[in-house]
């Protein structure tokens, strides 16, 4: 106060100004600070204490903070982050951040992570050394010579502090680097020579103020402001350091110290505001913090102005000491000359960093050394907590967040690790719309819930047939949910393996991507019994049961192909046995295997059904039409058949795209298709005979004449078809000859029958599985009971009609109106056909057309039905397209729910058929198509990737296709071979940097097997495969069976970081032992060890590392390096045994025992002394043997007892007893007599 007056005194125009600023100065809204104690600064160093110098902020809210000793990363809270390496060497004085998030280090350091540096290095966000900034060596003093850093404009960095030389050029306390570290030589060494820059702060123009001390000349310490080449723009003498600058968004140069006087100020003060051409601003009350300095200073929002240093004060903007807020308490952790606070770092949430050395803020019975953070009023709470739960609840170990406690605004990625063979299925709670194995939740500004469920390692049961027969091994078993297994079987002696079932089809068994538990069959034959191995393709798609099964050599099964929902079969594969499929309009199928030898297999296939194909037959009684398969996936083809019932023939087949006969296809099908097949009875005439074809049974299979009427005199083929279930046994009739399973009616010239004869085959001793259709699947549902049949019994099945529809009869196994099944010996196929009910129908009108007709079926519709029309051109003519409701060359009216128009135009000429075999494997393309009458035409197939061309067949034939003099329709087929196949794998490592992963062979043959092997590199470890390889397990995994390209990623992480050994020691190894536990300790983690003594032994303290631990238990905390304990022992104390020491009678005396009780194997002294009027008669007990008033026992080893007997002393009668004394009486007597004479002595010479 008495320095404010005398300044007032000898500067009264100064304080004129401030009193001024007073009345705006109270009128400052106070922004209390308070200490945020969700912040906990966790040291590295627990046995020294080091300063915060600098911190640089990471976007997920993590720090960096450099101390004497080396350079940390810090989570949210402030505790160690211990994911990341410490960095650097001892000697960090400085840290400071660039605007790019990049950071500047300085000090006396010689190299940082590695990598030499003349005492400035510049770092990436994530600790790695900038390799591509090289700073020139910086001489000057150890301490001293590079305090200060600051970034310039242009990239460029300001250098100060006692430094007298950059590299070997001379440098007075201040020098400027260019981007790449080396000295800015356009950057002059203007300040006096000797510098110290004890404050730096660069300016936006490329310029700089430094605070100068320790020149030669004491009259050139103080401020200069530089210019952007470094020449000296204007300076101001201070009398004492320049320590802190702040630049305000006026332009005004907040100045601080201790005791500076910047002249001409005629009293010293610790906080002067300067304008910004270094005049001192009068509206600015200089501060004066008595004893104390100022070394750093931030700017509030609001324009204070807060303080630190060897003191933590709240400036108003005037510079008035506002005392009305509380700030934290400043207290030291140590008492030394450095203490205070060095630096203040806000954050973007509006938090204040507060870093310094020795440092203590106190506040409310909280404190926090060295870094604290403060927390504005208003600001939202500091952490929120994310909670973790894990289904099944004990794999809670599994999942991990970086964070679980987030900073306001924060960050937090979790992340999974399924134990063993179980998956990981999903997130739940705050991450449930996240896909992936890691979740990351950003700006958490409120408590989250973070749930992960996994999935069991699947079981795959294996089953040997018979049990005696062998074993089958899958591996691995149980598998991760997702994962390949493979599977192996083992014949027993007289046994022989003969194929695998269930999933698994054949000779091998691989399965992939399983999901779900599966059971694997191995079959195994002995001499003369052939078991049938089965299997379905896709696993999963349906299923496959053969009866019987075993088959004896050269005998038949009858196998049923069941699909499972979504699936239709669509062709089947059989090895040493032969198959006959009959489909049926559920999309299943009953096959036929003849002649099963050894080794014989059945496999259905089945394809996806994406698109249904309903047949009709019109009338329902004129015959029967078959597609296979009855169901297909998008794009997929299926191929239809038309069976007429005897006495009828094929008027029309509509609904397909090609049509030959009695058979069509429908190739790349994209909808749900119809065919429809029109049948007329058979008339004959005087030119024409008609063959009547009878299968019998009706269910065992088909027969078709061709042709049919026979022209008088002419020759008819009769072919069988037997169904599944049948074979096919003879003729009967008027056939003239009989090859095989067709027969010739020669010579015709008149009515004529042939009856074909199948026979059931199959059976055993059931019970025989009933497949019953619905046709169409709409129409209604048939149900068969009971089903399955017990072997010989009988079912009885019943059609139900949906609305709309009406039953219109079975067929199959049964034919009518009702359907009883009698005497069942194998698997029965029922068909109920449903027919949509005539209420409402919808007219085709067909316009007339010039050189062919237009018929369409059926005419009218039904409400919601579909026609199929077709076109027949006249002789010379051909289709040339549709019209109408129609277009193209194909006429399919869907779902007809109005009446419809339809025509066609002909064209002069001749229709050509051209088709690809198989569709899949190319084009085949015939122009002109149709052809005029007697023109040419040429046809040019093109192979699909994957096929090569063949050849032409039907009316073409070789490698090329020429049609020459066309006078009729033609019908061309282009044949292809597919051709093998490879497919690429594309290997990843993730993160490139994390290792290397490669497969072999790759591109992969398809069907082969590849392996891929992953390598990590120097500092990671492998952390498991992604992708198509995410169910392996190890470092290498197995592709089997590749069909297509696949994508293999190797997922690598940081190596863990080391362990440290515990060495634990006995001291002597026989006195006990010591424990600790976990041993080697993870980097950073706690141990602890516990001393157990051996028999005979106490517990005598802990040595070594734990040699200040109390009790025995010792707790090492956060180890980092290899640790010695040393557990002490001493032998144990003795046991002591008491003496029961009994004098008889008590009133005769006494008999006391020494020592009592007595040390074990010790010996003790027993004394007996008897009463007035009593005589000591002799010991008992442990004594008896003793003779006189004293007795010795030893070594003691136990509990004794000791008596003494005493009895009364004897008088003669008339006499007066004189005691003989004993030797230790009469010495008492002499003693006394002795007593006496001196006293008499004395008093004589008294």
């Amino acid at each position: 106060m008495e320095r404010l007056e005398r300044a007032a005194r000898r500067w009264g125009h100064w304080l004129a100004g401030a009193a001024l600023a007073l009345g705006a100065a109270s009128a400052a809204q106070a922004q209390s600070l308070s200490l945020d104690t969700g912040f906990d600064y966790t040291y590295p160093y627990p046995h020294t204490i080091y300063p915060s110098y600098g911190v640089g902020l990471l976007p997920d809210g993590r720090l960096w903070t450099t101390d004497f000793a080396s350079l940390s990363l810090l989570k949210p809270n402030g505790s160690l982050d211990r994911r990341l390496s410490e960095v650097g060497s001892h000697n960090f004085f400085v840290l400071v951040q660039q605007p790019d998030g990049r950071m500047l280090v300085g000090g006396g350091l010689s190299e940082v992570g590695g990598h030499s540096t003349g005492g400035v290095a510049r770092l990436a966000p994530n600790g790695s050394v900038d390799t591509s900034f090289t700073a020139p060596s910086i001489h000057g003093d150890a301490n001293f010579r590079l305090r200060h850093l600051a970034w310039a404009p242009g990239d460029r960095v300001l250098v100060g502090g006692a430094l007298t030389a950059v590299g070997t050029a001379p440098a007075h306390g201040l020098a400027r680097l260019n981007a790449d570290g080396s000295r800015d030589t356009g950057f002059a060494n203007a300040l006096p020579y000797g510098s110290e820059v004890t404050a730096l702060h660069a300016l936006p123009d490329g310029g700089a103020l430094a605070g100068v001390s320790n020149p030669p000349d004491p009259a050139q310490t103080g401020l200069y402001r530089l210019r952007p080449d470094g020449t000296v723009q204007w300076f101001r003498k201070t009398g004492g350091q320049v320590r802190a600058l702040a630049v305000l968004p006026s332009g005004d140069i907040l100045v601080g110290g201790r005791s500076l006087q910047i002249y001409p100020s005629a009293a010293p003060f610790d906080v002067y505001r300067l304008k910004p051409d270094g005049e001192v601003d009068f509206s600015f009350q200089p501060t004066d913090l008595g004893s104390e300095q100022v070394w750093a200073m931030h700017v509030l929002p609001n324009g204070q102005i807060l303080l630190g240093g060897t003191t933590l004060a709240l400036l108003n903007p005037d510079g008035a000491r506002n005392t009305s807020v509380s700030l934290p308490a400043l207290e030291w952790e140590r008492n030394i000359h450095t203490r205070g606070i060095y630096h203040f770092t806000p954050q973007p949430d509006g938090k204040l960093l507060v870093g310094g050395d020795s440092i203590r803020l106190t506040e409310g019975g909280q404190s926090r050394d060295i870094l604290a953070r403060l927390t504005p009023a208003g600001l939202p709470s500091s952490f929120h907590a994310i909670t973790l739960a894990t289904t099944p609840a004990d794999l809670a170990s599994n999942l991990k967040c970086t964070y679980t406690m987030v900073e306001h605004g924060g960050e937090t990625t979790c992340t999974v690790s399924p134990p063993g063979n179980w998956v990981f299925t999903g997130f739940g709670g705050d991450c449930a719309s996240v896909a992936g194995a890691s979740c990351t939740l950003t700006n958490v500004t409120s408590p989250k819930s973070v749930t992960a469920t996994f999935a069991p390692p699947v079981e795959v049961f294996t089953v040997a047939s018979p049990a005696g027969g062998g074993n089958v091994t899958c591996t691995p078993n149980p598998v991760a949910r997702g994962g390949n297994v493979s599977c192996t079987a083992s014949a027993n002696a007289g046994y022989t393996f003969s194929g695998f079932s269930g999933p698994c089809f054949g000779g091998q068994c691989h399965l992939t991507n399983v999901t779900a538990p599966v059971t694997v069959t191995a079959h195994f034959a002995t001499p003369g019994s052939h078991p049938i191995a089965t299997g379905v393709q896709p696993a999963g798609a349906g299923t496959v049961q053969c009866t019987p099964n075993p088959v004896a050599t050269g005998g038949a099964s009858v196998c049923v192909a069941t699909p499972a929902a979504g699936f239709a079969f669509g062709s089947a594969l059989s090895s040493n046995a032969s198959s006959a499929c009959s489909p049926d309009a559920s999309g299943g199928a009953v096959c036929t295997l003849t002649g099963v030898g050894l080794n014989a297999s059945f496999r259905a296939d089945f394809v996806q059904a994406d698109h249904a194909i309903t047949v009709q037959a019109n009338p329902a009684g004129g015959g029967e039409v078959v597609c296979t398969p009855a169901a297909v996936p998008t794009g997929g083809t299926s191929f239809c058949g038309a069976l007429p019932a005897p006495g009828f023939g094929l008027a029309s087949l509509n609904g397909c795209d090609t049509v030959a006969g009695l058979l069509c296809s429908l190739t790349n099908v994209t909808t749900d298709r119809t065919v429809t097949a029109q049948f007329a009875p058979l008339v004959g005439s005087a030119s024409e005979h008609v063959i009547t074809a009878t299968a019998s049974p009706a269910a065992g299979g088909y027969v078709v004449c061709t042709p049919n009427p026979v022209p008088d005199g002419s020759t008819a083929v009769c072919r069988v078809q037997a169904k599944g279930g049948y074979v096919f046994d003879s003729f009967g009739g008027d056939c003239t000859s009989v090859a095989g399973e067709s027969c010739d009616v020669a010579g015709v010239t008149g009515p004529k029958t042939v009856t074909a004869n199948f026979t059931r085959v199959g059976g055993g001793a059931g019970p025989h599985a009933i497949v019953a259709t619905a046709n169409p699947a709409a129409g209604g549902a048939v149900t068969c009971a009971p089903n399955p049949v017990p072997n010989g019994d009988s079912a009885t099945c019943t059609a139900t009609a949906n609305a709309g529809f009406a039953f219109d009869g079975f067929s199959g196994d049964c034919a009518g109106a009702t359907c009883n099944l009698t005497n069942v010996l194998a698997a029965q196929a029922v068909v109920a056909t449903f027919k949509p009910l005539t209420s409402a129908t919808h007219a085709i009108t067909v316009t007339p057309s010039a050189n062919g007709s237009v018929t369409c079926t059926p005419n009218p519709v039904p409400h919601g039905s579909d026609a199929v029309c077709t076109a027949t051109p006249a002789a010379g003519y051909a289709l040339g397209a549709f019209g109408g409701d129609c277009s193209g060359t194909s006429c399919v009216l869907s779902n007809v729910t109005a009446p419809k128009t339809v025509s066609a135009t002909f064209v002069m000429g001749h229709a050509i058929t051209a088709t690809a075999s198989p569709a899949a494997g190319g084009t085949v393309i015939c122009t002109p198509n149709p052809v005029p009458n007697g023109g040419n035409a040429s046809c040019t197939a093109t192979a699909n990737a994957g096929y090569t061309f063949s050849a032409f067949s039907g009316d073409c034939a070789g490698a090329s296709c020429a049609l020459t003099n066309v006078t009729s329709a033609k019908s061309v087929t282009a044949s292809f071979t597919a051709t093998a196949t490879t497919h690429a794998i594309t290997a990843t490592a993730n993160p490139a940097a994390g290792g290397t992963v490669s497969c072999t062979p790759n591109p992969v043959p398809d069907g082969d097997d590849a392996t891929c092997t992953a390598t990590p590199a120097t500092g990671y470890a492998f952390d498991g495969f992604g992708g198509d390889c995410a169910s392996a397990t190890g470092d290498s995994c197995t592709l089997s069976n590749v069909t297509a390209p696949k994508n293999v990623v190797a997922n690598f992480k940081p190596a863990a970081a080391p362990a440290h050994a515990i060495t634990a020691t006995a001291n002597p190894a026989a006195g006990g032992t010591v424990v600790c536990s976990p041993n080697p300790v993870p980097d950073g983690d706690d141990a602890t060890c516990t001393a157990t003594p051996a028999t005979g032994y106490a517990f005598d303290g802990f040595g070594g590392d734990c040699a200040s631990a109390t009790g025995d238990s010792c707790t090492l905390s956060n180890v980092t390096a290899p640790k010695n304990v040393v557990a002490n022992f001493k032998p144990a104390a003795a046991p002591a045994h008491a003496i029961t020491a009994t004098a008889n009678p008590a009133a005769g005396g006494t008999v006391v025992c020494s020592p009592n009780p007595v040390p074990d194997g010790g010996n003790a002294t027993c004394t007996a002394t008897a009463n007035a009027g009593f005589v000591f008669n002799g010991f008992g007990g442990a004594c008896a043997a003793a003779t006189g008033p004293v007795c010795t026992l030893g070594p003691v080893s136990a509990p004794l007892t000791v008596s003494a007997q005493f009895i009364a002393a004897p008088t003669p009668s008339g006499a007066v007893p004189v005691p003989t004394l004993r030797l230790w009486a009469l010495l008492l007597l002499a003693l006394a007599a002795a007593g006496l004479g001196g006293r008499a002595m004395r008093q004589r010479r008294a």
